[in-house]
């Protein structure tokens, strides 16, 4: 176990999510470095009944810790930097508190290009909402307040990829002084291109038409509950009965296949009663988005595929859902420039005009991708290998 290392620190009952989403890059990591770890974060957690065992299939080094003496004993010799998959959680107060006796350096990567967005809310739920807002708000003060007090560590570097974000520090006399002196809890801000946008320029041969892509949104999934409630089954029920009359126009003025892709964490058994006619994918979003005609969404990340390749965009909203999932909707649009679509009242388009209009919103892509994808001025430069440098850097230097 001795030797500099490399951690990934996250949950491990999201494992296979992680696995799935941060792929390009574990295996970037596990090329460039002996020993690079994904480490376990659960079994750290205060009044948590500990887990031994995981079925995970995975050809990365695991450690699950059960103690924060086993996880000091696992990092004893060598220097070793942490990669946080857990600074927004609760968890992190433990975590921080640890890390910072051991001295041990944190490095965060904001790599997916997506658009960050506070959510809306429903009035009508005011316990709900005070109860989100302080789980939002109260967590990050006491966080600051602990890292001024010296208590928590700070992150040594993040790396991330809104262009405008970074501005505004530097733009702001204030905020830029802050940054400076390093008075912010992370210490350094570096642009890098969107792993998006990496796989992109491996893979940017490998595109179609062949499909209509939808990247489906659980309208009841625990985020949205969290703050609103359940939304009832005749609500649900109707949202779906209108989607699937619109993407059905959809296939037959275009005369593509529909196809549609969920998040790894979505219940598709669930989704099957309501779209039984179509194909529902987990694990294989990217390579549908890639072979898309048209692709239409509610509040995917993963539209940002879309808007890089360039693609044909349809944003939906539904007069079944909330405030906050269409703003999730509307927010992205807004910004990169590409069509919005009630499935209920937008339904009777004229299909060429429809067409015309969504090939010209493509050429407002540009600026979006700007700002939040394509950030490295090098060709062909990627992301992952700025962290890779970044990380080696860290090693080189004195901790």
């Amino acid at each position: 176990m001795g030797g500099n290392k490399v951690l990934f620190i996250t949950n491990f009952e999201k494992i296979n999510l992680k696995l799935e989403t941060n792929k390009d890059i574990f295996e970037k990591l596990n090329q460039n470095f002996d020993n690079f770890y994904i480490v376990n974060w659960t079994n750290l957690i205060f009044f948590k009944k500990k887990k031994d065992e995981f079925n995970i299939k995975s050809k990365y080094k695991l450690f699950n810790p059960k103690s924060y003496n086993e996880l000091g004993a696992f990092l004893e010799d060598g220097k070793n930097i942490i990669i946080s998959d857990f600074i927004k959680h609760y968890a992190s107060f433990g975590i921080l508190y640890f890390l910072k006796k051991k001295n041990i350096k944190i490095i965060m990567f904001s790599d997916m290009g997506n658009l960050q967005r506070s959510p809306s809310y429903d009035l009508s739920h005011p316990i709900l909402i005070l109860k989100d807002y302080l789980k939002r708000k109260l967590y990050w003060y006491l966080v600051y307040f602990l890292f001024y007090l010296k208590i928590f560590t700070g992150v040594e570097v993040r790396f991330i990829t809104n262009k405008k974000n970074l501005d505004n520090i530097l733009k702001n006399r204030l905020k830029n002084f802050i940054y400076k002196k390093k008075l912010f809890i992370v210490k350094k801000l570096v642009l890098i291109n969107s792993r998006s946008y990496d796989f992109f320029i491996n893979n940017q041969n490998n595109v179609s038409e062949d499909y209509i892509v939808h990247l489906d949104y659980d309208l009841n999934y625990k985020d949205e509950v969290e703050i609103r409630g359940k939304l009832s089954d005749d609500r649900i029920a109707n949202h779906y009965f209108y989607l699937e009359k619109f993407l059905d126009k959809l296939s037959k003025d275009y005369n593509k296949k529909i196809v549609v892709c969920i998040h790894p964490l979505y219940d598709d058994l669930k989704l099957r009663k309501y779209l039984k006619k179509y194909e529902i994918y987990k694990y294989r979003t990217r390579e549908f988005i890639y072979k898309s005609f048209i692709a239409t969404h509610f509040s995917s990340s993963s539209i940002e595929d879309a808007i890089i390749l360039k693609k044909r965009i349809i944003g939906l909203i539904s007069n079944f859902a909330t405030q906050n999932e269409e703003r999730h909707t509307t927010h992205l649009a807004k910004h990169a420039g590409y069509e919005v679509v009630n499935i209920q009242q937008d339904y009777n388009y004229e299909k060429r005009f429809f067409l015309d209009k969504l090939d010209s919103n493509i050429l407002n892509y540009d600026a979006y991708i700007s700002d939040h994808h394509k950030l490295q001025k090098e060709k062909n430069a990627t992301g992952s290998s700025v962290i890779i440098k970044g990380i080696k850097e860290i090693f080189d230097s004195s901790f």
